[in-house]
């Protein structure tokens, strides 16, 4: 509580923004390493010389400190972000760790370990959510939340009014205001458009959205090449991660402006890295079976 840890002098009352001003920037950052965290924890459980049992309460108790943070950021989109990043550290998990020590029958202990330990996650994050409003504000529509919707109609016809070269970069703040209507005139004011597609239909006409589609067909290849099995199973788990932190961050892209933010633009990148280089690998080879002479 309180604004004295926040770095900036405009930023999301009350709400734990970490190096952000924004609780949805910070929630993204959080939501997007739940899958990195299980790819980590994948490739540590694949690698004999490492204990299974303390490299899974590890992940556990990692992933269990995002999802804290996520509640605590007070995102509305966050838990929704939080929600496909869980998702996709299971997915990975489930389909790359291997063997694991829930596997054996014989180990109740480590079953009703990690019961307690589930339990013992939900309470302070159902506290954290209750505390943060989060709640309220999914039951209503705040003022932020109303402009942002009212001020799509004006966003909309700016783009048209530039096509097709587009106002140039960096020149939303000033070409929205020429196309904002009296009605909407307060104290709350657009730096972005907190919609990434229309921003750039703004600024960058439709040589940009033509970018922007040839990412997308891109990604989606990518991403089917990162999930397919393959020989290695670490490589694998990060391919999956890094699809599904670029799906986190192009999600709150259509409600926000994540990727104008170097941290998240950076990972963002990286996590591209990441998708280039499982869509090169090359495909498993079929396993033959010698017959005995």
């Amino acid at each position: 509580g309180g604004n004295s840890l926040n770095l900036f002098r405009t930023s999301s009352a009350d709400s734990a923004v970490g190096l952000f001003a924004n609780r949805n920037h910070q929630a993204a950052l959080m939501a997007l390493n739940l899958p990195l965290v299980a790819a980590l924890a994948t490739a540590r459980l694949r690698d004999g010389g490492a204990r299974r049992e303390r490299v899974m309460a590890t992940g556990a108790g990692v992933i269990t400190l995002l999802l804290i943070a996520i509640a605590a950021s007070g995102s509305r989109m966050g838990l929704v972000l939080g929600a496909v990043g869980l998702v996709a550290a299971v997915s990975i998990y489930l389909s790359c760790a291997g063997r694991t020590p829930f596997d054996a029958p014989r180990r109740p202990a480590l079953w009703a370990a990690g019961a307690a330990a589930a339990l013992a996650a939900i309470v302070p994050i159902a506290l954290l959510i209750a505390r943060s409003g989060v709640v309220e504000r999914l039951a209503s529509r705040d003022a932020i939340e109303q402009t942002r919707v009212a001020a799509l109609s004006p966003m909309l016809a700016a783009a048209q009014a530039f096509m097709p070269f587009g106002a140039g970069f960096g020149t939303f703040e000033p070409v929205y205001q020429r196309f904002e209507p009296d009605a909407l005139l307060s104290t709350i004011y657009l730096n972005h458009a907190h919609n990434e597609p229309v921003q750039l239909a703004i600024e960058g006409g439709v040589a940009a959205l033509a970018l922007l589609a040839l990412f997308l067909l891109w990604w989606v290849r990518a991403s089917i090449r990162a999930v397919r099995p393959r020989d290695s199973a670490p490589r694998r788990a990060m391919g999956i991660a890094a699809a599904s932190g670029t799906l986190i961050l192009m999600l709150s892209s259509l409600v926000d402006y994540p990727l104008r933010t170097p941290l998240l633009g950076g990972l963002f990148a990286l996590m591209c890295v990441e998708l280039a280089r499982a869509t090169h690998m090359p495909p498993r080879a079929p396993r033959q079976i010698v017959e005995p002479a």
